[in-house]
């Protein structure tokens, strides 16, 4: 069964720009180990995109790019898959996209004195709450995660391009080597999104970073898979 968080209203259409993302924890399912949930949601990916198009997934032909990016050859529809902490994370859209989340945990923060960008490292310390400067890290680790996706490149692709200024994250950022995107992003957390009794409590849910990035973004719709 599939919750809706942003639901369509009644006769709003989805536009090219559009994204749909599919949360779901891997472990309720039965589903663990890094290849196991990897492939649980390579099916999901299947059996969603079968869905979308009236086809049968075995009819899908799925590939990869010279850079490794997956993609489905015969469907018009794109999509990106993350997963952390045991969530996982799936995106569609008819346009290019990239997702990363990121389940938040204690940070080594030489990562980004050594990695990021200048604004980025000064938007960090402009907190010294620890908890909102991991809140700010992975808010910026996944836009960058998430953008280097889009263009299927990954992490080789460097870290440097700046994600964030004085007033927060940007909502478009590039590199030196690609072009523009924009940047949709906020927190989830098990509570929020997994209320059936297999998240956490308000004592102990965990928090996750989530990001998206395509070259122009209208709505992003969040949906959990029970």
């Amino acid at each position: 069964m599939i919750v809706n968080f942003y639901v369509q209203e009644k006769g709003e259409r989805h536009m090219k720009q559009d994204i749909s993302v599919y949360l779901w924890q891997a472990a309720s399912q039965g589903h663990q180990g890094h290849r196991e949930v990897s492939q649980a949601a390579h099916d999901f990916v299947r059996r969603h995109i079968a869905q979308l198009t009236g086809r049968e997934p075995s009819q899908l032909v799925f590939g990869r790019t010279k850079r490794g990016k997956p993609y489905v050859d015969n469907a018009g529809i794109c999509f990106n898959i993350s997963h952390s902490g045991g969530v996982v994370a799936a995106a569609f859209s008819e346009c290019e996209i990239g997702v990363d989340i990121e389940a938040l945990r204690p940070v080594n923060e030489r990562i980004a004195a050594r990695y990021f960008a200048a604004s980025d490292r000064r938007y960090l310390a402009m907190t010294a709450d620890p908890q909102e400067r991991r809140r700010r890290f992975f808010e910026m680790w996944t836009a960058k995660e998430a953008y280097l996706k889009r263009f299927g490149v990954g992490l080789s692709g460097g870290l440097d391009f700046p994600v964030a200024d004085a007033n927060g994250r940007l909502s478009a950022v590039a590199s030196d080597h690609l072009p523009s995107a924009e940047i949709y992003y906020r927190f989830v957390s098990e509570e929020e999104f997994f209320t059936d009794g297999q998240g956490g409590t308000a004592k102990d849910a965990v928090q996750y970073g989530l990001s998206v990035c395509a070259d122009c973004i209208g709505k992003v719709f969040l949906n959990m898979t029970i």
